[in-house]
């Protein structure tokens, strides 16, 4: 987990690179990374959200923060 001003967001690399805030769509937690279950999980509502950012076996879906590699370094792009 990495910080983007004061939000914490999660850095994956699943083919393309993709930034997802780290806070549960559902009840606003925030998600943890869960080796055990494969992505991140929200301790709040037991929610398990994959790499790809969508919840398993439901409709939710992490929020995606555009973002651009550049010379091995990853910007979050952020709206001001």
């Amino acid at each position: 987990m990495v910080f983007s001003g004061r939000h914490p967001v999660y850095i994956v690399k699943e083919g393309e690179v993709t930034a997802y805030r780290a806070q549960c769509p559902k009840d606003k937690s925030l998600v943890n990374w869960s080796a055990k279950d494969g992505g991140f999980y929200c301790e709040q509502c037991r929610r398990v959200y994959d790499l790809s950012g969508r919840e398993a076996g439901g409709p939710g879906e992490l929020e995606r923060w555009p973002c651009r590699v550049s010379d091995g370094q990853v910007f979050i792009l952020v709206r001001t």
